[in-house]
């Protein structure tokens, strides 16, 4: 062996070896098949080249270990296939190779002409490949991005006529020379696009899949939140029509036990608070709700709350101290006065009674600044556990639980302030169980609700008497 042909097998056996490697490593992280066949097909390709070098004549021995570059071309063909969406599989690739390599095997024998004879081989070999090549070519519902099926088709182009090549280059050294130099160039080319080509094939068809499932699961979620819709609307309504006529026909009984009766109407009265809170939660929810936004003070919907819990109160032993820090005690912000009384500081002065010790007191407290105005429902009660702080203004976290006078919750009345707060372009926050340097003892719970301040315009009989 010359020493130019000994240096082009030298290198050519450790670019094998290296793509050996690496296309196993690929195979074993990935657990692709594609990986798996490239593997398989730079091992037959390692495989003969050991033959061929091995073997000096041309006869038999030389003709098989050169027809079985055979397997790695159907390795090929099976590669390109597995990228297609449709592979399409023709089994006459398969059966016309193995005819021509046995046609070879006769041909050496009648003719005892090796180029002549290797002809067959090399036909036989550069058929799936150029078959390969048309489907590469004509790719068009790949895994992936169609531009990269044409370099993949140029270079499957490249090798069979590389194996074309063999029966005219192969018994002179020169043209040997030549063969392994192709083969080398051929080898690194693949090496270096097999692996980039079929990374970035497996992510579109990974990311295709992950759109699919996404798309999927999005549509099953709708159609559940659907489904739940259409019960809760359907239970609200049915329920709220008996529920009612029940109230009042019990309003309506003189005579039976009094302690029955009153937890009957403390049930009645209960299970139609919720159903209230499920309607409201509804409309927020699916965006049926419609504020009547205007500038207001809203110290006039916060006293207004206050005196609808008076019986309350009272029943509880509590008293409301009002403290007003504001600047301008005029300070105007746009509001829903409706939802911001019976919705958001009835909620906030509902929750302040139910966790406060009898006899204690409710402190609502306003200031402002040159943006917003304040206003803090705060109370001397137990305070919210650490468990339930973070969520109690989700919808879905489980925050119910019992008050100190056995008061039931629904669970929605905070969500909803919040909602109708976020709606009015306002924000809500809170402190628990906090040593607070206006007050002598610990505050339990501290609900602070803030809108933006509105600057008003004066009027023009007011400009005037400014510029006079």
């Amino acid at each position: 062996m010359s020493p130019n042909l000994y240096i082009v097998v030298l290198v050519f056996s450790g670019t094998m070896l290296v793509n050996v490697l690496t296309s196993a490593a690929l195979w074993y992280i990935h657990g692709n098949r594609i990986f798996g066949y490239i593997t398989l097909s730079w091992v037959i390709t390692s495989i003969n080249f050991f033959l061929q070098s091995q073997f000096v004549g041309y006869d038999y021995k030389m003709l098989l270990a050169f027809s079985f570059y055979l397997l790695a071309s159907w390795v090929y063909y099976e590669i390109t296939s597995a990228l297609l969406v449709k592979p399409d599989r023709r089994s006459w690739v398969y059966t016309i190779p193995v005819t021509l390599v046995i046609l070879g095997l006769v041909t050496l024998r009648l003719t005892q002409s090796f180029r002549f004879a290797s002809i067959f081989s090399a036909i036989a070999i550069a058929m799936p490949l150029l078959c390969a090549a048309l489907k590469a070519r004509n790719a068009r519902e790949s895994r992936g991005d169609t531009k990269g099926f044409k370099i993949l088709a140029l270079l499957l182009v490249l090798l069979a006529i590389h194996y074309l090549d063999y029966p005219f280059l192969r018994q002179s050294e020169t043209g040997a020379v030549f063969g392994f130099t192709f083969a080398f160039l051929l080898t690194f080319a693949f090496s270096i696009f097999f692996p980039s080509f079929l990374l970035w094939q497996l992510a579109a068809e990974y990311s295709g899949r992950l759109q699919g499932e996404v798309t999927k699961q999005t549509k099953e979620l709708v159609d559940l939140d659907n489904r739940n819709k259409a019960l809760i609307s359907i239970l609200v309504h049915d329920l709220a029509t008996p529920v009612t006529t029940a109230m009042m026909s019990l309003n309506k009984i003189q005579d039976g036990d009094a302690p029955v009766m009153q937890r009957l109407s403390k049930s009645l009265r209960y299970i139609m608070t919720t159903i209230e809170k499920v309607r409201e939660l509804q409309a927020v929810t699916s965006g049926k709700k419609n504020l009547d936004l205007k500038v207001s003070d809203p110290a006039i919907a916060v006293h207004n709350a206050v005196q609808y819990y008076a019986e309350q109160l009272a029943a509880q032993n509590l008293t409301v101290r009002f403290i007003d820090e504001r600047k301008n005690p005029q300070s105007s912000v746009l509001i829903d006065s409706q939802l911001l009384q019976a919705q958001i500081i009835g909620n906030l002065i509902s929750n302040a009674i139910k966790f406060s010790p009898r006899g204690e007191e409710i402190v609502v407290r306003f200031s402002d600044d040159l943006r917003f105005v304040y206003i803090e429902v705060i109370d001397f009660g137990i305070g919210i556990p650490a468990n339930i702080a973070p969520k109690i203004f989700s919808f879905s976290g489980a925050t119910t639980r019992m008050g100190l006078h056995n008061e039931k919750g629904t669970g929605f009345g905070l969500p909803l302030v919040k909602a109708y707060v976020d709606m009015m372009n306002g924000r809500i926050e809170f402190k628990t169980s906090y040593k607070d340097p206006s007050f002598s003892r610990t505050v339990g719970v501290c609900m602070r609700v803030r809108f933006p301040l509105v600057v008003q315009k004066p009027l023009l009989s007011e400009r005037r008497e400014m510029e006079l």
